[in-house]
């Protein structure tokens, strides 16, 4: 997305700058390099260990976004839902399958926004094409949801490179056996890193689901032990 290659852009600046010579260059470029993949580790750890805060009355759709989305993708959803309150959704037209809506906003009902949902095959389309071009439901779609009084996150609107599982999908279908070794590693030791953190935050409320998680952990250190001998 353009807004993560300025965020990239951004961070490799303040590292970097006319003044420095080629060692000073592939010195700072490698630190530059560093703070981003921790950037990504921490929040990764968020997203997969920490509980997010409703705060829009539209909970049931900030529920079912969490349990998809990244944290960082899920606070824009969240400015989507909380701006629903402030649209007013009519009725166009109406077939057997579909029903088409217009949605404008209360102070500005000039702006107008054509919203169509495919009942049949729980499709959504808006004007404003957001979700085409971000990836995030707008605010128009989640209006005539809550007016077709759908509770459950449509799976057509979930974009599963912003989901919380794509590093998983994309190590066992995607990565070949034969890829850059160290590149494989990587993407194996962040799709692990990211799993245990997230089965470690489960497991340590209750002690028989410690006790559960405990055992294979300590079988599998000591046949790695056994086999180092």
């Amino acid at each position: 997305m353009t807004s993560q290659c300025e965020g990239i852009n951004s961070l490799i600046r303040f590292y970097v700058n006319c003044k420095n010579t080629l060692i000073d260059f592939m010195h700072n470029l490698d630190r530059a390099l560093k703070e981003y993949r921790n950037n990504e580790l921490i929040a990764d750890f968020k997203t997969q260990c920490s509980e997010p805060v409703m705060i829009t009355s539209l909970e049931v759709y900030q529920r079912s976004a969490s349990r998809y989305f990244t944290r960082n993708i899920f606070k824009e959803i969240c400015n989507e839902i909380q701006r629903v309150g402030a649209l007013n959704i009519n009725v166009l037209s109406t077939t057997l399958d579909k029903v088409e809506f217009s949605v404008t906003a209360l102070r500005d009902p000039a702006t107008d926004r054509q919203v169509e949902v495919d009942r049949g095959k729980n499709l959504f389309s808006c004007s404003c094409m957001l979700f085409e071009s971000r990836g995030i439901p707008c605010s128009h779609v989640f209006c005539a949801m809550k007016f077709e009084n759908i509770l459950e996150f449509p799976d057509s609107l979930i974009y599963k490179r912003l989901t919380k599982n794509v590093k998983n999908e994309f190590i066992s279908r995607k990565m070949r056996v034969n890829d850059d070794v160290e590149r494989v590693l990587k993407f194996r030791v962040g799709a692990l890193a990211s799993n245990c953190n997230k089965l470690c935050d489960i497991a340590c409320k209750d002690l028989a689901d410690f006790d559960k998680v405990q055992s294979p952990f300590q079988e599998v250190f000591l046949e790695e032990e056994e086999s180092m001998l």
